[in-house]
């Protein structure tokens, strides 16, 4: 495990890096179109640069600076608080609380997949959110 900031569970001594957390803040979300922001995305929205990014991925950053946390944090839109969870269960949890709507139905699509879904069931779940969505704004048949 990459060395750095870490989140230490008292019950399982399991320690989590940052460079985990914020691994786990780019695999839970996506673009509208349902592809992974990239780095350059992230960049051109944050002002960091791929490089510094890169590194917060792999590591080789071990202890970011709290601005650079906010800047994740902004972009990814969740509290730092998102930095005090200790297993990658409490952070994905955190995120699906947390995450503004804009993130939402790409993040059901990563979830989905995570549980061996085959890409058309995902394709067939994600349809049905969105035409219960598109059901829920429509007027009541008779008004």
């Amino acid at each position: 495990m990459p060395p750095g900031i870490v989140a230490k569970n008292k019950t399982t001594n399991y320690t989590m890096s940052i460079t985990e957390q914020i691994n786990i803040l780019f695999d839970m979300h996506a673009r509208q179109d349902g592809e992974r922001y990239s780095m350059g995305d992230i960049s051109e929205a944050t002002g960091m640069s791929t490089g510094t990014i890169s590194r917060l991925r792999s590591g080789d950053i071990e202890n970011p600076s709290l601005f650079t946390l906010q800047k994740l944090c902004d972009y990814f839109a969740v509290q730092l608080a998102y930095f005090d969870c200790q297993t990658p269960e409490e952070c994905r949890a955190y995120v699906l609380n947390h995450q503004s709507l804009r993130y939402r139905l790409p993040t059901l699509n990563y979830l989905l997949e995570a549980e061996g879904l085959s890409k058309k069931d995902v394709r067939f779940v994600l349809e049905m959110v969105q035409y219960m969505k598109r059901a829920a704004q429509s007027p009541p048949l008779g008004e």
